[in-house]
């Protein structure tokens, strides 16, 4: 009897199941957001990726090999960004609990501008740079990722009242 290939559920169910048992979601801080599905199995990897990339998640393989004597190679199958954090938050989930509500803090700290994404941290980082005193362009340079326009947008945005709290 032929394999027949997974349907798109299938293959959703399949990498929620393995995330709930083998993956890792980061604390929601400032600096690292992501998603890491950690296996000794390369190919397993390489086949999850492959489904991720058919949703549109991009992902990153890694491998580093464990400091105690007689370990196999450990293989990470890291999912960072906004975008695709946010689209694994629509489309493949946890079913486990505190998975499902660090993915749900880290995709509720960013908020957006035209592309532009600003954390909560950073947004009261900023204001608290302006109360100060800084100009537009310090605080543009404190944020190195930043373009004058769009500090400029969220400061007046954030005085507006214009983001959720």
């Amino acid at each position: 009897m032929a394999k027949r290939d997974m349907t798109k559920r299938e293959k959703i169910g399949y990498i929620r199941g393995f995330a709930d048992a083998d993956g890792y979601i980061s604390a929601p801080t400032n600096t690292s957001r992501q998603i890491q599905l950690i296996n000794v199995e390369k190919a397993l990897l390489l086949r999850i990726q492959g489904y991720l990339s058919g949703f549109g998640i991009r992902s990153k393989l890694s491998s580093y090999q464990p400091k105690r004597e007689n370990c196999r190679v450990v293989y990470r199958l890291i999912i960072t960004s906004v975008r695709n954090l946010k689209l694994w938050h629509k489309i493949i989930g946890f079913n486990h609990d505190k998975k499902k509500r660090r993915l749900q803090a880290n995709v509720d700290l960013y908020k957006s501008k035209g592309g532009c994404w600003w954390t909560l941290h950073e947004r009261k980082r900023a204001l608290e740079m302006q109360k100060q005193g800084y100009s537009i362009k310090k605080i543009r340079r404190y944020f190195s990722n930043r373009t004058y326009y769009s500090v400029a947008t969220m400061l007046s945005k954030a005085k507006r009242g214009l983001y959720k709290k």
